[in-house]
């Protein structure tokens, strides 16, 4: 577990790996060390390589699964579908991931470290 302090005004969050649900295995859950009344979520999933409508059907069910108390859902993976991004785009995050322009046949963990990032494709017209 990691918990970050980011102000008094703000709240703790405890960052949680593999959080067992009735339905199955969130990857990453974020949440209010300390809630006040409904307790704020936000789930994250990640995949290697190309997401698939079935992985974002997946946390679209862990996110009606938490209900109200999920504030959002967040894909990351290396590529989506343009397709099932605009159909679950109104309702979860997309991030995809990228280590530049390394051949990742022959790297170094230390490059891989250095060169990693997380985006949101600027091209989609996505209002969160």
């Amino acid at each position: 577990m990691f918990q970050s302090h980011t102000s008094d005004q703000e709240p703790t969050l405890e960052v949680l790996g593999e959080k067992a649900l009735p339905t199955g295995n969130i990857d990453i859950l974020l949440k209010e060390a300390v809630p006040i009344g409904v307790s704020r979520k936000i789930l994250v999933e990640v995949k290697t390589g190309r997401a698939s409508k079935g992985d974002f059907q997946q946390l679209k069910g862990y996110v009606d699964e938490v209900g109200k108390e999920c504030v959002a859902g967040i894909m990351i993976a290396g590529d989506f579908s343009r397709k099932t991004v605009e159909k679950y785009g109104n309702t979860l995050v997309p991030l995809r991931y990228s280590f530049g322009d390394l051949n990742l046949n022959n790297v170094t963990f230390e490059e891989m470290k250095n060169n990693f990032s997380l985006n949101i494709d600027k091209n989609l017209d996505l209002t969160y």
